[in-house]
């Protein structure tokens, strides 16, 4: 294997994909464009379960994951 070559000085936005229920739960072109397309404008792209998306709408609280 490589070693993969990553510019640390260059901030990354993270963005979560939530919302769209068939986007969430289905695969092929409904998720992975638009996944694909935030990658490649240098986001951290993070697709969020069901689980998260109603544990949001109640109101609860999700940290981040660590690093």
């Amino acid at each position: 294997m490589h070693p993969v070559k990553v510019d640390r000085t260059k901030a990354r936005p993270k963005v979560s994909i939530i919302g769209e229920f068939w986007a969430m739960t289905t695969e092929g072109d409904g998720i992975d464009q638009l996944q694909r397309f935030l990658e490649n404008e240098g986001a951290e792209v993070e697709v969020q379960s069901v689980t998260a998306w109603i544990l949001i709408r109640a109101g609860v609280t999700i940290p981040a994951p660590s690093s």
